[in-house]
């Protein structure tokens, strides 16, 4: 497993359709409110995504704004849940984060109760 963060034009398309296959498909989460004007690589924001096999299994972003990061969309691929690529993930957006000498970082998450 690797990770390696989002520079290159193919990058954000890839890192996308991951987000849609588990937050629009899986999640019904709307599309419009998936997508937003953060989902760009002017600045607002870094964009990773996680590997495994050499595969894009994962994804996330970190947002910087006033001195904190916001750990944002992340996501993994369902064939690749039991495989610990979450946390690499958010391990590099940590890492990210301390590079840019943010130490103070929040985390939102969407629950899903399975019946």
């Amino acid at each position: 497993m690797k990770s390696k963060k989002i520079d290159s034009i193919e990058g954000p398309n890839i890192a996308f359709q991951i987000r849609e296959e588990v937050f629009v498909k899986e999640q019904n989460i709307p599309i419009e409110v998936e997508f937003d004007d953060r989902d760009s690589l002017d600045g607002q924001c870094e964009h990773i995504l996680g590997y495994f096999n050499k595969l894009p299994a994962g994804t996330g972003r970190i947002i910087i704004q006033d001195g904190i990061g916001k750990l944002d969309r992340i996501c993994i691929l369902k064939p690749y849940c039991q495989y610990g690529l979450g946390k690499l993930i958010v391990t590099s957006l940590e890492e990210i984060a301390e590079d840019n000498s943010i130490f103070i970082l929040t985390l939102s998450i969407t629950l899903t109760i399975l019946s």
